[in-house]
């Protein structure tokens, strides 16, 4: 192709245009059947925020597989690198991901285009590019991002990745004057991840009016099927107007459009969603979800980029309020534990425990000089044990484990382990440390929680502040179900997520392991302005953990 002044100039412009100009795009990408694909390459455009003809500069795609967001981003960074100077964050979940990412993808484009080749600085790594004097970082989200400066930050499968560091990477732009931001992956719970980030967008989905009644409608695996025949063999499918049912053919999707569901935040956060009902023949497509070896939630994730979830508890911030508040009587004597998890904050939680009952009398988060703060707190209170949170300041956990005497035990996540947790002691270090297999043990304290085990009390019938902020750490946990197909059937996989805060409940969950990991000290509590009452039963409401 001979590249005229009129197509440089049109590249300069256009992203879309740029890749088809520059870059040899995926040959078995059908273009002409994705209409729908050059607004979501035209979006956080460094030109059109240049000249002042688009004022957004935060894109979220929450996606199907097969739809080319990886290509479109890995084209967009390449555009702003050469045309515009833009330094690039590109993440991803795993290393292994952005090991895959150059293979496959990035070193490819990059190979089979003389235009960036010219462009070619003398960095050129695995995990970073430089082009010009633009710099493109390959991080992916196990471990923070650091020592990284950049114009634009491309989360690449969010809901894959850790939430807290993919918060992190906007913090690589506070020098930037660009700040520009594209999120897209596909989804996994509702409210979670990227679902969380589209539902705060403009919310565009693709509209398509139905040639027989003009009703237009956004496409709804429920409502635009019809299968006609036996379920596993049908001898037609089509897509239909939910109106009139009247059959939607290729042509109708191609004349679609692009409309936001809240336009108001058009200018401030724009977002897309792609289904692959968009571009996937409705026979094929239909199979896919009668398909005895795959799963509804793999269809509706992966094939429609909704999200799904079979694995959720009932038990929410409401469901806490209503339930484990005790106002009848407070435990007077027991043994204290304490939970500590450490981040930007110290997180404490403090627990007395008599006989099956369990009540939780602190919850806080120390913000100022807050390892000194829990020094302080270890030498006033007389602990039967508690767990420490090892990371990420591991040498400081270390001394307080040993300040300690060992009545503060260091606490690390991993699921390769049986039982519950596992104890175990560097002779070294003169420590003791406690593994905790995670999303077996929240799903033991949920269940805690639900046999009524776990209480607040309250007081004079209010819900103390420190209790609510509690319940809000872990109200923002879901529960999530991972199902995977192997040649032996589904395999299912249970992990928790977090759509918030969660630090005080992993410092509850902490104080509950330590209580059941051992002690010996037994202490009293003595209960201020109120009637000493014994603990009696109370009525137990459960809820059901799928």
């Amino acid at each position: 192709m001979i590249i005229t002044e009129k197509l440089k100039d049109a590249a300069t412009k256009d992203p879309f245009a740029y890749g088809m100009t520059y870059i040899t795009l995926p040959s078995n990408t059908k273009w002409e059947y994705r209409p729908w694909l050059p607004a979501i390459y035209n979006s956080i455009n460094p030109y059109n925020i240049q000249n002042g003809t688009d004022r957004c500069r935060k894109t979220t795609i929450i996606k199907s597989t097969q739809s080319g967001l990886t290509t479109a981003g890995l084209v967009k960074a390449m555009h702003m690198m050469t045309e515009f100077g833009l330094n690039v964050g590109y993440s991803l979940p795993r290393d292994q991901d952005v090991i895959d990412l150059g293979r496959a993808k990035l070193n490819p484009i990059i190979d089979n285009s003389p235009y960036i080749q010219s462009k070619l600085g003398n960095v050129d790594a695995s995990k970073m590019k430089q082009i010009g004097n633009s710099f493109m970082y390959l991080m992916f989200m196990t471990t923070e991002p650091r020592m990284v400066s950049a114009d634009c930050v491309m989360n690449d499968e969010v809901d894959l990745s850790n939430p807290d560091h993919v918060a992190t990477m906007q913090n690589r732009m506070d020098d930037s004057d660009w700040k520009l931001t594209l999120n897209y992956s596909t989804p996994t719970l509702k409210g979670y991840g990227i679902d969380a980030l589209y539902a705060k967008s403009c919310q565009y989905e693709w509209m398509i009016k139905c040639p027989h009644c003009g009703k237009y409608q956004i496409l709804d695996w429920k409502k635009n099927i019809r299968v006609t025949g036996m379920k596993l063999n049908p001898t037609s499918v089509d897509y239909i107007c939910w109106k009139c049912q009247g059959v939607l053919t290729t042509q109708d999707f191609l004349g679609g459009e692009w409309v936001a569901q809240v336009p108001d935040l058009i200018n401030f956060h724009t977002g897309f969603h792609i289904s692959q009902m968009m571009f996937y023949d409705p026979m094929e497509l239909y199979l896919h979800s009668v398909d005895p070896n795959s799963t509804i939630q793999e269809f509706y994730r992966k094939r429609l980029g909704m999200p799904y979830s079979s694995g959720n508890t009932d038990i929410n911030y409401d469901w806490l309020v209503d339930n484990a508040v005790w106002k009848e009587a407070d435990i007077e004597e027991g043994r204290l534990y304490i939970g500590v998890d450490q981040a930007n904050t110290i997180s404490v939680v403090i627990i007395l425990v008599k006989n099956d009952a369990i009540q939780v009398i602190m919850a806080e988060e120390f913000e100022e000089e807050g390892f000194e703060q829990l020094r302080r707190l270890l030498k006033k209170e007389r602990f039967s044990g508690g767990i420490l949170d090892a990371d990420p300041n591991r040498n400081t956990a270390t001394q307080i484990s040993k300040e300690s005497k060992g009545i503060i035990k260091l606490a690390d996540y991993h699921d390769r382990i049986k039982g519950l947790f596992k104890v175990s002691k560097d002779v070294e270090k003169n420590v003791e440390h406690i593994t905790i297999r995670r999303s077996q043990a929240f799903d033991h304290m949920m269940k805690r929680f639900a046999d009524g085990e776990i209480f607040v009390s309250s007081e004079d019938g209010v819900i103390p502040q420190w209790a609510r902020l509690l319940f809000t750490h872990i109200g923002n946990l879901r529960r999530d179900v991972e199902e995977k197909t192997t040649p032996l059937g589904v395999d299912q996989k249970v992990t928790w997520r977090h759509v918030g805060p969660d630090h005080l409940a992993h410092a509850l969950l902490y104080a509950l392991i330590a209580s059941e990991e051992g002690g010996k000290n037994q202490v009293k509590v003595k209960i201020i302005g109120k009637e000493k009452k014994k603990l009696n039963n109370r009525a137990r409401r459960s809820v059901r953990i799928r």
